[in-house]
């Protein structure tokens, strides 16, 4: 029993050390794995950054409830309610139009003719109320054709409650009486 386990285990061993590479393979070997077809899988073409007119599309990736256009590259340093992305050889004024068609700016702040957007955007009307807002700066990266963009999120906080003066006094009175 224990010399049939040798010899297999020998015939193993020379059977794996004689074949370890393609060309040492026996010659039926070879034929048939070069007689296989082989497939090759291309690439798939990348989607396009722009529409018909130039305007930049869509990726379909939201930060809360703003879409975000594509060519946009997430970086390492995003966390939290924090976003930084980077985008290459996209116009500063084409990021510009994209979101700031889907801001509902409650403020808007152009520095420099170098193209920084600094906006503070509100959910659109029609949307789920208690939703975040959205600050987002669009500034020129560290390569010349690379813009470097930045959103931060801010929960959402609800609004005081709004009372009136008479309201007021009502209160007061009302808070008089049960602690007497």
């Amino acid at each position: 029993m224990r010399s049939a386990l040798l010899a297999g285990g020998a015939c193993l061993w020379l059977l794996v050390s004689s074949c370890s590479a393609p060309e040492q393979a026996p010659a039926a070997v070879r034929e048939r794995l070069a007689a296989r077809p082989t497939t090759k899988v291309a690439a798939p073409a990348p989607l396009p950054l722009y529409d018909g007119t130039g305007n930049l599309l869509g990726s379909g990736e939201r930060v809360a409830w703003l879409e975000l256009p594509r060519g946009l590259t997430k970086l390492d340093v995003s966390s939290g309610t924090f976003h930084a992305y980077r985008a290459e050889g996209i116009a500063s004024d084409l990021m510009q139009a994209f979101f700031g068609s889907r801001l509902i700016a409650g403020q808007v702040t152009r520095l420099g003719a170098n193209g920084v957007l600094l906006a503070r955007g509100i959910p659109p009307s029609g949307s789920k109320p208690k939703q975040s807002l959205i600050d987002v700066t669009v500034v020129p990266g560290v390569a010349p054709d690379e813009l470097s963009v930045r959103i931060v999120e801010h929960p959402w906080v609800p609004p005081a409650p709004q009372f009136s003066d008479a309201d007021a006094r009502a209160l007061m009175k009302e808070e008089r009486k049960r602690a007497e």
